[in-house]
């Protein structure tokens, strides 16, 4: 997919998203800035998780995240289960390299 090199391409418009892509995930979805959403399924057999949404952030190589201004770089690292992006599972729940 080819995007405009004056802005990145909205929610749900990056080519990654699916439903159902496997027996423990709902489904994957991306919001603006090409945050990626993976929703658990109820499959993970725990109600903490279950219907529960994990997020990665692309974040530029500031450490902030990516934006328009930085079309035609790298991703310089994902930060993953930050609630700020969207994650409503509890961080003691996560891995501990997905926390935020």
């Amino acid at each position: 997919m080819l995007y405009d090199s004056l802005s990145l391409p909205g929610a749900d418009e990056w080519g990654c998203e699916a439903e159902k892509p496997s027996k423990y995930v709902e489904r994957i979805r991306t919001k603006a800035y090409g945050i990626v959403v993976v929703t658990l399924s109820n499959e993970v057999g725990d109600g903490r998780l279950a219907i529960h949404d994990i997020t990665l952030a692309p974040l530029s190589r500031t450490g902030a995240l990516m934006g328009d201004s930085d079309l035609g770089t790298a991703i310089r690292r994902w930060r993953c289960g930050s609630a700020a992006d969207g994650t409503d599972v509890l961080p003691n729940l996560l891995p501990s390299t997905c926390r935020g």
